[in-house]
């Protein structure tokens, strides 16, 4: 039950908005939803083509970013979820030594590097120590996300990054979906939200609400720049992953290849990439 849950950032409570399954903090912004995990399995080459080249983009400049501050080069690098290894591979070519964890062992199987199917931290022995772990389009699935990010404080090394990449509610995507859902026009709210599909968001962190729950756990957050949201390349399949081919799908395609300009620009891309360091010394 939603309604007067405690909000996972603040532990104020929630309050229901635009759907019964999504709620709202009015305190910290965030928001919350209790959609259900598992459904029909997307195809994979829809989805695969259509993710892959924002998902490489982003993953370069992430790394380049990492790089920026601590070398990669050697640095132990782990990816919690995954998915069909892009971020390894790119980490592996700064000459890092990448581990994945990918709880579906069919994705997983798609990189040819260490990737352990099973869920953080089981598949972890309790003293492994990581120079960088990072969550790409991740944490938001994940039902205890503070939970997530205290347990990252136990197996980074003292110095060590957390990178954090994550759609947010202060992007412009998110705020216009709110607004037409509630005068009825509900699908880009949907969309968002991942609704009816195998694994949805089940949070939308405002920026300053994600920077508490980080710094709340330990970490000083030392970089924070939006990413890129939407590229033109692999845009009709990522649409597709949703619905099938027809005139919904047609007109979301068109709407977002018109604006993939104006949403990946600063201060209106929903995509927030947060770089946190584990203190050296407390």
């Amino acid at each position: 039950m939603l309604q007067g849950r405690a909000c996972t950032v603040c532990g104020d409570r929630l309050h229901i908005r635009i759907a019964r399954w999504s709620a709202r903090c009015d305190t910290c912004g965030s928001w919350e939803s209790d959609l259900p995990v598992g459904g029909p399995e997307l195809d994979s080459q829809a989805r695969i083509a259509g993710l892959e080249p924002l998902r490489r983009q982003n993953f370069q400049v992430i790394l380049n970013e990492l790089n920026s501050l601590r070398p990669l080069r050697g640095a132990h690098v782990l990816d919690i979820g995954s998915a069909y290894g892009w971020f390894l591979e790119a980490a592996a070519g700064m000459g890092s030594v990448p581990i994945g964890i990918e709880p579906d062992a069919q994705v997983a199987s798609h990189s040819t590097l260490d990737v352990r199917v099973g869920l953080f931290p089981d598949v972890l022995s309790k003293d492994e120590k990581f120079d960088v772990i990072a969550f790409n389009d991740v944490l938001e699935h994940l039902p205890d996300s503070a939970k997530a990010v205290a347990i990252c404080y136990d197996h980074l090394r003292p110095g060590g990054l957390l990178s954090i990449n994550i759609p947010t509610a202060n992007g412009v995507a998110f705020r216009i979906a709110c607004k037409l859902a509630r005068i009825g026009i509900r699908g880009p709210y949907l969309r968002l939200w991942q609704f009816g599909l195998p694994s949805p968001h089940l949070h939308y962190f405002t920026t300053s609400a994600l920077t508490r729950l980080i710094r709340e756990r330990g970490f000083r957050v030392v970089r924070m720049r939006e990413l890129s949201a939407l590229t033109r390349e692999g845009l009709w399949q990522r649409t597709r992953m949703i619905d099938r081919p027809g005139v919904s799908s047609a007109i979301a395609f068109a709407g977002m290849y018109a604006t993939a300009g104006l949403l990946n620009r600063p201060g209106l891309s929903d995509i927030l990439h947060v770089i946190a360091e584990r203190p050296a010394s407390v």
